[in-house]
């Protein structure tokens, strides 16, 4: 139902803004640099088809793993177009809480922020129960 009214709002204001950024100066907030609702929609479409090309079907739970950011509501968009159910690692409770989820939801792919893989490697051997994959996203933050 979520990705029906993301997709309806690509439709009906594909020019407006949806997702933007601050570009930091010399350690400095400057203005955002945002992306439209249209630019979004393209690389979410791009993600999902990558997902879906490594084998994973809808139903399937994909893990995003990273900091907020445009790209974490990106990978989220492109498993809602998918069919497939997307879960957030949060590591804020410590690494056996991203272990814990990982098993408890089955994943079977995860999304990961260069940042994080140091993290999620160290995890994964108590995971590989139905786990297929850990593609890394360029997640900047």
């Amino acid at each position: 139902m979520e990705y029906i009214f993301y997709y309806g709002a690509v439709k009906k204001y594909p020019t407006n803004r949806m997702l933007g950024r601050r570009q930091v100066t010399d350690g400095k907030a400057g203005e955002y640099v945002w992306q439209t609702y249209e630019e979004v929609y393209q690389k979410v479409m791009r993600i999902g088809s990558a997902i879906r090309s490594l084998g994973v079907e809808p139903g399937a739970h994909c893990g995003i793993y990273g900091s907020n950011c445009p790209e974490w509501v990106m990978a989220m968009q492109a498993c809602n177009s998918q069919g497939i159910c997307y879960v957030p690692l949060n590591d804020t409770l410590g690494a056996n809480a991203v272990d814990f989820i990982m098993d408890h939801a089955e994943i079977s792919i995860a999304l990961v922020q260069e940042s994080k893989i140091k993290s999620i490697l160290a995890v994964v051997p108590k995971c590989t129960a139905h786990l297929r994959g850990l593609p890394t996203a360029n997640l900047p933050i």
